[in-house]
């Protein structure tokens, strides 16, 4: 058994997100997540101006930004008949090395897929020493007991085996309005 100020499920972009910035702000994180943290398939490509200022803070914009997305690759919308048919219309956009910085920002929009985001944060989250990344691993039950506390129960998915209980600090209970005093937000 762990105690954790929180515990997040799922180990994608917005939990791994999270994870790091909850982090950043000193708290004890457990990350859940029952894959093995490859992504084959994004459903992301892009990241906003917005996400981008955090990464900056995060400490991995030059990650993002070097990721191995070519900045002259043009990012125009084509519509056609098909692939080898007639161009309908062409919705003309800047690579990325053509595009602007905006003036509400020091930031611009960036690609960066899936595949490639998620490793980024993985490894600046755990580079944290109060987050724990748990791969393979399911979240079977969540226990809420009257004091608060919450018990996790999960299963490690390589081994099938049940894993001890992960007890969460009785610190947030979204019910009752105490998460934003409770990590002091």
């Amino acid at each position: 058994m762990t105690d954790a100020a929180v515990v997040v499920v799922g180990g994608g972009p917005v939990g791994l997100s999270m994870a790091l910035e909850l982090g950043l702000r000193g708290h004890e994180v457990v990350v859940f997540e029952s894959g093995d943290g490859q992504v084959d398939h994004p459903r992301a490509g892009g990241l906003s101006i917005r996400t981008m200022e955090f990464c900056r803070r995060w400490g991995v914009l030059d990650e993002v930004r070097n990721c191995g997305f070519p900045m002259d690759y043009p990012l125009d919308i084509v519509f056609s008949t098909g692939l080898d048919g007639y161009e309908l219309i062409r919705e003309l956009y800047p690579s990325l090395g053509e595009m602007p910085v905006p003036e509400e920002s020091p930031e611009r929009r960036q690609r960066c897929p899936q595949m490639w985001f998620d490793p980024i944060l993985m490894r600046a989250a755990t580079r944290l020493p109060n987050v724990r990344l748990h791969l393979n691993t399911r979240v079977d039950r969540v226990e809420e007991l009257p004091d608060d506390t919450v018990i996790v129960h999960t299963t490690d998915l390589q081994s099938q085996a049940a894993s001890l209980p992960q007890q969460v600090l009785p610190v947030a209970n979204p019910q009752h309005g105490r998460v934003d005093a409770a990590l002091h937000m």
